[in-house]
This record gives C-alpha cells, structure tokens and sequence, in this order.
C-alpha cells in the first residue's frame, strides 16, 4: 500500500486533519475568497440572478443521494447537480 494511500485512510481523507488550528482557518478563508470571487464573477458576468450554495461537510460525497437530497433542502435525489468550476492558472 502507497504511503499516500495510508494516509488518506488514517485521516479518512479529512483535510483539516494534521492542520493547526491557524492553519485550518487560512484554508477555510482561502475557500471562502474564491466562492466569493466566482459569486460575483457569475452574476455580474455571467446574468446568473439566483446561486445558492452549502457547506457540505468534508465526506459529503461519500453520503448516497437521497441524505444529500435532504441536506440540501432539495424535493429529491433526481433534483441534485453538479456544478464543477474550473480555473486555469
């Protein structure tokens, strides 16, 4: 087993995990920042007039379709999308 793999299940691939406390506040900052940013850039560029979003806990992905469903307040599974954003650099 690779020594990335081991990690990934030691930490059961939580992000925050091994962080300081300072530490984990700049990348929840550094977040927060750029879903600003791309807020502001999809409705003042883009004519979006409506965007909600959540904050999903770190193995939200991990929860079948029907649990995010309710997380999200959506009527059902069949309701969900994905939206990815992708910025080059």
């Amino acid at each position: 087993m690779s020594a990335e793999k081991e990690i990934e299940e030691e930490t059961n691939g939580d992000p925050a995990v091994g962080l300081t406390p300072l530490e984990n506040m700049l990348r929840k900052a550094e977040i927060v920042e750029f879903m600003l940013t791309t807020v502001k850039k999809l409705k003042v560029d883009y004519g979006f007039r409506s965007i909600q979003m959540a904050n999903a806990p770190w193995d939200y992905y991990k929860w079948d379709l029907e649990t995010r469903a309710k997380f999200l307040g959506a009527p059902s599974a069949e309701c969900l999308t994905k939206t990815m954003i992708m910025v080059n650099y």
